[in-house]
């Protein structure tokens, strides 16, 4: 399940596109000032799939080319599927403040450098280049790489969303494998993880261990996945938060008949209201009786609700 890529190309400050493979890349946008007259691509490594649009800006003015590239990055988050991943390549700064913003929103997108995009390593879900900058909760920490001269710093934060959704579907997988079948070490896991999802593979271990699916000690692996919920209702917009609400919901505050529970949702303004109340049906989160009455699984709300608070 990986993500797609689309590269933002500041090629007013990168200069060049030298060596720049697209093994990973499905989509590469170049920004171009309107006092570039030539512009220098060679790429090695050409794959079938990958698109190329070259915008051409019109008019000489200061950070002209940033703003139009900034206009492109909000107008296709907006338009675009929520699995496709930003990349803006540049040296400038100044889009950090809008990459944050953007990731803060949900989306995967961070800038590198072309030096570290070209030169970077992917390894167990962090970016090699000029520096590696690790997600660790709230906290971003920088490991400085060595044989680089190129000293600007690439932002790879994986919005806590996305990186439930992937743990989600790595349990998926876990479950239906035969108990030994499943890996029994910590580096056994990651390798198979890698098979699955080929990013983030260290923070979904991390995530994977939080939610109580797996135990670790001295490198070794125990499972729980098998008494949490596999449900692909658990990804539809809006359903957690509102198994959290009703769990939240003293017994006698929560809804208890079909008609009230509709207009409890709607009132939360999360999701469809519609396929949020067949995705509870559906779960058998709910169970609608005598008619219209409405009676709930306690027991599926508490671990849906332990899941998303890991």
């Amino acid at each position: 399940m990986r993500n797609k890529k689309w590269v933002f190309v500041d090629h007013e400050n990168v200069g060049h596109l030298n060596d720049f493979e697209t093994e990973d890349v499905d989509k590469i946008f170049v920004f171009v000032g309107a006092t570039h007259k030539t512009l220098k691509i060679n790429f090695i490594k050409l794959n079938d799939n990958v698109s190329l649009e070259i915008i051409k800006i019109k008019k000489i003015g200061e950070n002209n080319l940033d703003f139009h590239l900034s206009y492109h990055l909000g107008k296709l988050d907006v338009t675009s599927d929520s699995d496709v991943e930003f990349i803006v390549l540049s040296a400038d700064k100044g889009f950090d403040h809008l990459i944050q913003y953007i990731h803060d929103n949900g989306r995967i997108c961070y800038r590198e450098t072309r030096k570290s995009l070209v030169e970077g390593v992917v390894k167990d879900g962090k970016v090699g280049g000029a520096k590696d900058v690790i997600d660790n909760g709230d906290k971003v920490k920088e490991k400085s790489s060595k044989g680089l001269v190129d000293d600007s710093k690439s932002i790879k934060i994986v919005p806590e969303k996305i990186l439930n959704e992937k743990a989600d579907y790595v349990i998926g997988k876990l479950k239906k494998l035969p108990g030994n079948k499943r890996p029994r070490k910590i580096q056994t896991l990651k390798n198979y993880i890698k098979t699955i999802e080929k990013d983030h593979v260290a923070e979904i271990v991390k995530k994977l261990i939080s939610k109580g699916a797996i135990y670790e000690k001295l490198g070794a692996v125990t499972y729980d996945v098998d008494s949490l919920p596999m449900d692909e209702n658990l990804n539809v917009e809006g359903f957690k938060e509102l198994i959290i609400n009703l769990k939240n919901l003293s017994g006698n505050k929560r809804p208890r008949k079909l008609k009230t529970l509709k207009n409890h949702i709607n009132t939360l303004k999360k999701g469809k209201p519609s396929l949020l109340l067949t995705s509870l049906e559906e779960s058998k989160v709910i169970e609608v009786i005598e008619g219209d009455k409405v009676k709930y699984d306690l027991k599926y709300m508490k671990k849906v609700s332990s899941m998303s608070h890991a």
